[in-house]
C-alpha cells in the first residue's frame, strides 16, 4: 500500500479527515511490505510518527479486557518506528497475567528567551533525545542539555551539564560542538560519551566511533584528537588535558547488538543482557521474573532495549552506580 508523505505530514499536523486518518493507519498496517515508503520524510518527522502511533497502540491494549492482555502483540514497531534508532525491533510478550502499558514523560523541558530549549532529565533512567539535525543524545539521570530550536548556518552546538551519550550525524560543513564542564569537544560525525558532572574535579570524553578532538575552553588552540577507544580526561583544577585509553567496560552499553529471544523469562533475559553489556540487572519484584519475553532486538544499545522493555511491560528502571533495578510501575 502506497502513501504520500505530505499525507503524513498533515496527519502530524492533526489537520487529516477521518477518511484520510483511517487510510494513514491501514497503511501503517502494511507498509513492510514497501521497501522505502517514505523517502520525503526527515528523521525528525519519522520519529513524530513513531511517536504518535506508539501511543494509538497503547490506548488499544489499554481499551481490552484483561483475558486480551494476557498475550499482545505489540503492533509491529516496523522500520519506521525505529528508524532513528536502529533496525526494527518486533516482539511478542506473554505474560502470566494482564498488564497495562505506560508511558511517562522522562524530562523537562523548558523554552527560555533566547530561543534555546533546555531539557533536564529528573528520572532514575537514561532519556534519549532527538536534537534538530537528528543527531541523537541519550542523557542519563540528573544531566541536563541545552540546544537552539533550529541549528544555524555554521557550527551545530549544544551545552551539558552531567553525562550523555551522543550519536552525532555526520555533516563535515556543520560541526557538531559541544560546551562541558571546562572543554569544547568538536565532532563531524561520530559516537561518544561525556561525564561533566559540576561535582567532580574532571570532565571525561570517551570516544567509541570516528573521531573527535577536545579542547579547554581557556586556550582552545591545543587540541587532542581522539580515536575509538580514546579517552580525554580534563582536570578542573590544573586546567590541563590528558589524553589516555578507556580500559573500562562502562562503554559497553552503547554498544550495538542484535538479540534473539523465544519465549524467555524475563530474569533470563536479565542474565544475557548483563553478558552482553557488562552491566548487573537485578529485578526487585518478584512477579517480573515470571513474564516470557519473544522478542528481536535488531541493532540496539542497552538503554533502547531498556527503554522498549519499560514501555512495553508497564515497568521502570533505575539505574545506580552499581546495578539496573528493574521494578513494576506503580498505580
Amino acid at each position: 500500500m502506497k502513501i504520500s508523505h505530505l499525507l503524513i505530514r498533515k496527519y502530524l499536523r492533526n489537520e487529516c479527515t477521518g477518511e484520510e486518518m483511517e487510510q494513514v493507519h491501514l497503511w501503517y498496517n502494511s507498509y513492510e511490505l514497501d521497501d522505502d515508503p517514505l523517502p520525503g520524510l526527515t528523521d525528525l518527522e519519522l520519529q513524530q510518527l513513531k511517536d504518535r502511533m506508539f501511543s494509538r497502540i497503547q490506548r488499544n491494549i489499554a481499551s481490552c479486557e484483561p483475558e486480551e492482555r494476557k498475550a499482545v502483540r505489540i503492533a509491529r514497531l516496523k522500520p519506521i518506528a525505529y528508524a532513528v534508532a536502529g533496525t526494527a525491533a518486533m516482539f511478542l510478550l506473554v505474560l502470566a497475567g494482564s498488564f497495562l502499558l505506560s508511558r511517562s514523560a522522562a524530562d523537562r523541558h523548558a523554552a527560555l528567551p533566547n530561543g534555546k530549549i533546555t531539557v533536564l532529565n529528573s528520572t532514575t533512567s537514561i532519556h534519549k533525545i532527538l536534537l534538530p539535525d537528528s543527531s541523537r543524545v541519550w542523557l542519563s539521570p540528573g544531566s541536563k542539555i541545552e540546544h537552539p530550536r533550529y541549528f544555524g548556518s555554521r557550527a551545530r552546538r549544544v551545552e551539558l551539564e552531567g553525562e550523555a551519550f551522543f550519536e552525532v550525524k555526520h555533516d563535515k560543513r556543520h560541526p557538531f560542538v559541544i560546551k562541558s564542564g571546562g572543554v569544547l569537544t568538536k565532532v563531524l560525525g561520530t559516537s561518544f560519551r561525556i561525564r561533566a558532572y559540576s561535582r567532580n574535579n574532571s570532565t571525561e570524553v570517551s570516544v567509541l566511533t570516528g573521531k573527535v578532538t577536545v579542547s579547554t575552553l581557556s586556550d582552545r588552540t591545543k587540541e587532542v584528537v581522539l580515536l575509538p577507544k580514546d579517552k580525554a580526561t580534563y582536570s578542573k583544577s590544573t586546567h590541563s588535558i590528558e589524553k589516555g585509553e578507556d580500559s573500562s567496560e562502562s562503554m559497553a552499553l552503547w554498544k550495538r547488538a542484535s538479540l534473539r529471544f523465544k519465549d524467555v523469562p524475563v530474569a533470563r533475559v536479565a542474565e544475557v543482557l548483563n553478558e552482553r553489556f557488562n552491566v548487573r540487572i537485578v529485578t526487585y519484584d518478584e512477579e517480573i521474573k515470571g513474564y516470557l519475553l519473544n522478542g528481536d532486538f535488531s541493532d540496539q544499545n542497552l538503554p533502547d532495549v531498556l527503554s522498549m522493555l519499560e514501555q512495553s511491560l508497564n515497568i521502570s528502571y533505575q539505574i545506580t552506580d552499581t546495578y539496573i533495578i528493574l521494578r513494576k510501575k506503580r498505580s
